[in-house]
């Protein structure tokens, strides 16, 4: 009879402590603080980042020259008969190669025709 007078009188204690335990384990915290750079300038190499297995430096730049054969990043017209590559990300069969009609316009998947 007294393990039945125990258990019965510390129900609720055991129940709260319960529930005191639940609610603390959905809460987080971190002892770490996210902080993202507010400019390129701010961002550095630090000495526990891996190296390349180039085995060259990151370097940090601010403008990223035009790719090659793009007349230094000028607008470039589409002509009738060019041939384009639509890739879509994430969606495989949604990317295709595409040929320029007499019009200028090229037909697509989902969005119809594009001028």
């Amino acid at each position: 009879m007294d393990v039945f007078h125990f258990a019965k009188s510390y129900t609720g204690t055991i129940c709260v402590l319960l529930g005191s335990l639940a609610i603390s384990a959905c809460t987080s915290t971190s002892s770490t603080t996210s902080s993202s750079p507010t400019s390129v300038d701010a961002l550095q190499l630090t000495s526990s980042s891996a190296p390349l297995s180039g085995g060259g430096a990151l370097q940090v730049v601010k403008e990223l020259p035009a790719p090659q054969n793009t007349q230094n990043g000028n607008e470039q017209p589409l002509s009738p008969n060019d041939v384009l590559e639509v890739n879509v990300f994430q969606v495989d069969n949604l990317n295709r190669i595409v040929q320029v009609d007499a019009g200028g316009q090229i037909s697509l998947p989902l969005i119809g025709t594009v001028t």
